[in-house]
């Protein structure tokens, strides 16, 4: 694995956390120092107290700040875990995995040109199926997750879960539309929320079918994740309709 040295950070998602609310102005420092320390480390920090102490900031106040710290953390047998972060490195493994692929000349015929042609609609979900990301499916890439030994890493979390929608919804905005979709970065919180009342399947049914719609709510500007989810349910009622869903 690549040395990570960028880590993805959701300011929404920690101001809302108990991590944020619960902690001290110094425990919050320490926290977030442990995480960086934990990423660059490929996601484990030694179980050492004097590791732990220089990697918090201030190795004088490790002692006071570390129960509230390390209780958001688990030992695993390389170390000190965060089950949040193990779930943000496996799903940027992932993505970096794929456009290397893709770079390589492996994700499709010839090069990253063939497949991305602009696709007129109908589509039916066989048409933008994507077997690296079907959990329903047993592809080498699932039994692959399944490998690395950790509920995270499976992508059954819901951090990687609406990852995973974000990139899908991305992908098939251009291959649908012919132009990409840079929105889902900031969306990554609406898809949050949608992934915790909805299956992976009916995600991208009732995306299927509002990527169809024709009315002005879908057409006047871009198709974003937010506006999709206060269109789903009606969209997943159309795709039963339609005998998609």
């Amino acid at each position: 694995m690549a040395r990570l040295t960028g880590l993805w950070w959701w300011i929404d998602r920690w101001r809302k956390s108990t991590a944020y609310i619960d902690m001290s102005l110094a425990e919050q420092g320490a926290y977030r120092n442990l995480l960086d320390e934990a990423w660059l480390r490929g996601g484990a920090i030694p179980e050492d107290e004097n590791v732990l102490a220089k990697a918090c900031g201030d190795p004088r106040l490790w002692r006071k700040v570390r129960p509230k710290v390390i209780a958001r953390f688990y030992q695993s047998a390389d170390g000190w875990r965060n089950q949040t972060l193990d779930a943000i490195i496996a799903e940027t493994n992932r993505r970096a995995d794929k456009q290397r692929r893709y770079r390589n000349g492996a994700g499709n015929d010839s090069g990253n040109g063939t497949g991305n042609e602009v696709v007129f609609l109908p589509v039916t979900p066989t048409d933008l199926s994507d077997p690296e990301t079907d959990d329903s499916s047993g592809s080498t890439a699932s039994k692959s997750r399944r490998t690395l030994g950790s509920r995270a890493r499976e992508g059954n979390t819901p951090e990687i879960r609406a990852g995973r929608f974000c990139e899908w919804y991305e992908d098939t905005h251009q291959r649908l539309f012919g132009v990409g979709y840079m929105g889902t970065q900031k969306d990554y919180q609406k898809a949050l929320e949608l992934v915790a009342k909805f299956t992976d399947q009916d995600l991208r049914d009732g995306a299927l079918v509002w990527f169809g719609m024709e009315d002005e709510f879908a057409t006047d500007g871009t198709r974003s994740i937010p506006k999709f989810a206060s269109r789903i349910t009606g969209c997943l009622q159309a795709a039963k309709r339609r005998g998609i869903a």
